[in-house]
């Protein structure tokens, strides 16, 4: 059956090598050297769940040239999507910036929330004498 859009065996054809769950992690590791500088990083960033936009932006291209990049990292290792490559290669946390300042984001939500309530946009229920369905 023919779908429009794509031609039958043309990433066969292409040299697509689909990963296997019997592949050995020394075959995994093997593809995974085959990637150049660029695709290296993007491989790093889909395995800690970054999105394709943050990519874009990261590499300073347009979404259209980061998924081109994308599409050939999946290429290169042989999965579909990035749900595939997760599956195969195992995914990373992101790494952690550093220690949040809780203090600046607290500050910052109570002037909103005293604003609001200013603007009679939130009902300070403290004021109102609790909650009345309680």
């Amino acid at each position: 059956m023919f779908r429009f859009g794509r031609r039958p065996g043309n990433a066969e054809s292409a040299g697509f090598v689909p990963v296997s769950p019997y592949d050995s992690k020394e075959a995994l590791q093997a593809r995974i050297e085959h990637l150049s500088g660029d695709e290296a990083e993007i491989y790093k960033w889909l395995r800690e769940f970054y999105s394709e936009r943050w990519i874009a932006e990261t590499l300073l291209l347009e979404k259209c040239e980061a998924k081109e990049k994308i599409r050939h990292v999946y290429f290169k290792l042989g999965v579909k999507n990035k749900r595939a490559l997760i599956r195969a290669y195992g995914g990373l946390p992101r790494p952690q910036t550093g220690p949040v300042d809780t203090g600046e984001i607290d500050s910052y939500i109570d002037a909103r929330t005293e604003k609001a309530v200013r603007n009679g946009l939130w009902a300070d229920e403290t004021k109102k004498g609790g909650n009345k369905n309680g």
